[in-house]
Order: C-alpha cells, then sequence, then structure tokens
C-alpha cells in the first residue's frame, strides 16, 4: 500500500489528534474535576477522558478487522433474500488495483456513530452504569450528562458503525451485481443493475444522514435554550457548541485506520469474498452494468 496518497489526510489525522490530546492536558493543569466514569482507573476526570480518547483512536481499527468478516454473510443473506427473483453476476472485469478512498467513506460511518451516541446517551439505564456522580440525575444537567455520555459511547458506536460500512464497501469493490432483466424481459418494466454492495450502502447511508441532522437539531435546540437562560454561559459553553457543530468531520477523521485497513488487505479481502461468491454459484454469468 502507499501511504503516499494518504499523506495529506494523515496530516490532519494526527494534527486532530495531538489537539485532542493537548485540550486534556491542558484541562488536566488548568481544571479541577472529580471522577465521573464508574469504571476508569483514575481519580482526575481528565486523565480518564484522555484514556477514552486513545481508545476512539482504537476503535476504527478494531471495527474494521471485525467488520471484515461480516462481508461473506451479507452476501449470503442476500442471495437466499433475492435468488428467486433476479441474477446475480460480475458486473465489470476486475484487475490488480488499489482501493478508492474518497471522504464519504470516512464521513458516512462517522455521522452513524454521531447519531447511536445520540440516541444512546439520553438512556438512564446506560447513564447508571457509565455515569458515578449523583449530581448528575438532577434534570437541569441533563445536558451535562449527554455530554459526559458521549466519550465513552463514541469508542462503541465507532466499533459498531465501522462494522456496518466496512463489509458494504468490501462487497461494492468486488464487482458483483444482481439485474431483474430475466423477470422483467417480458414486461414494460425497466431492466435494473445494481450493485449487491450498494443494495446496503444506500440503506446506511440514507439512515445515519437522517438520523444525525434530526438528534443534533433537538441537541442544539436544548443546548441553546439552557445556554440563554444560564448566567454561567460563558466562551468555555460556547466553544463547546462550536465544536459540537463540526464533531462529524472530527470523527471522520478519527476514523482514517479503517480506511488504511481496507487499502492494505485489497486483494486479500476481495479474493475472500469472490471465492465465497463461486460457491454460492452466483458467478457464473457476466452482466453488463449498462444493458442495450
Amino acid at each position: 500500500m502507499a501511504f503516499g496518497k494518504y499523506k495529506k489526510w494523515l496530516i490532519v489525522y494526527f494534527v486532530i489528534v495531538a489537539l485532542l490530546i493537548g485540550l486534556q492536558f491542558i484541562l488536566m493543569f488548568t481544571t479541577t474535576m472529580n471522577r465521573v466514569y464508574k469504571f476508569m482507573p483514575f481519580d482526575n476526570f481528565f486523565l480518564n477522558d484522555a484514556l477514552i480518547m486513545i481508545f476512539w483512536v482504537l476503535a476504527p481499527i478494531i471495527g474494521s478487522v471485525l467488520g471484515s468478516y461480516c462481508s461473506s454473510f451479507l452476501l449470503w443473506g442476500h442471495t437466499k433474500l433475492m435468488r428467486k427473483k433476479v441474477l446475480f453476476g460480475m458486473g465489470e472485469e476486475r484487475s490488480k488495483k488499489n482501493f478508492k478512498f474518497t471522504f464519504s467513506q470516512l464521513f458516512f460511518p462517522a455521522l452513524m456513530a454521531v447519531n447511536f451516541t445520540m440516541v444512546l446517551w439520553n438512556n438512564q439505564y446506560l447513564q447508571e452504569i457509565i455515569l458515578i456522580t449523583t449530581a448528575l440525575e438532577d434534570p437541569e444537567h441533563a445536558l451535562l450528562a449527554q455530554v459526559l455520555m458521549a466519550g465513552p459511547l463514541f469508542v462503541i458506536t465507532i466499533i459498531i458503525s465501522v462494522v456496518l460500512f466496512t463489509p458494504a464497501y468490501i462487497l461494492v469493490e468486488s464487482g458483483i451485481v444482481y439485474t431483474n432483466k430475466e423477470k422483467v424481459m417480458e414486461s414494460h418494466d425497466t431492466v435494473e443493475v445494481k450493485s449487491v454492495g450498494n443494495f446496503y450502502l444506500n440503506f446506511l447511508k440514507g439512515y445515519a444522514g437522517i438520523g444525525v441532522l434530526i438528534n443534533l437539531y433537538i441537541f442544539f435546540a436544548d443546548a441553546i435554550n439552557e445556554a440563554l437562560s444560564s448566567p454561567s454561559f460563558g466562551f468555555g459553553q460556547l466553544m463547546g457548541l462550536v465544536l459540537w457543530s463540526i464533531l462529524p468531520f472530527l470523527v471522520s477523521f478519527l476514523m482514517l485506520p479503517m480506511v488504511l485497513i481496507l487499502d492494505k488487505t485489497y486483494e486479500k479481502r476481495i479474493q475472500k469474498i469472490l471465492n465465497q461468491a463461486s460457491k454460492l454459484g452466483i458467478l457464473d454469468k457476466k452482466i453488463k452494468i449498462i444493458i442495450d
């Protein structure tokens, strides 16, 4: 794998990681805050938060490794669901090539991770498991509880979102497609050729995009209302809102290791999924992407 094509992305990645860790050390020496997480080893909140950020870095790696084992299962499930309705085959001849990277491959898993986090952080049962402070049970501190919950939840939701998106990316790269051509030959219906990977990918993107917009709107509406009614609202709170507004982009860059692993294991993954497709008997025909 040529890391050169990721040079600018790696620079941004390490800058963001360095800034996040540096911010934690600055806050650690300038602010006093007690432990708030039940399961963390340190009594200092900011040391625990720095440890959580290390797990943020590891989460995409864990998710991409786990997700790579799910592509065969998704292909098997798709063939069982659709085989009687469509014809499977190869959409195009493949040759050895590098993984095609686009920023959207990071952005949509990041949106899903943010969405899952914002869905879960209001759950009182999870708050009781994760948070140790009883002060956060006060309804007036509900917004603070959400922000504190986000740290450890992101470790889990990043892993989950990467596990969901990784097999879809693998299936897209494999070139396996399906068509309804034989089914509609004697009708006036439109002939369609679709990628098996895009079948999953479009669903995941739609859920991630719509869900996060709704949850971010609710969060910012609550945050602005609390800010307007709080006499203690200041620069720190304002910076917090700014950071939350760009959170999907920050999480996107933290997911860069997922793409590096996909690129490094490109040929091995593709060959594995094609072998699985052969065993399922769905590579017998060549299907043109554009049908005459």
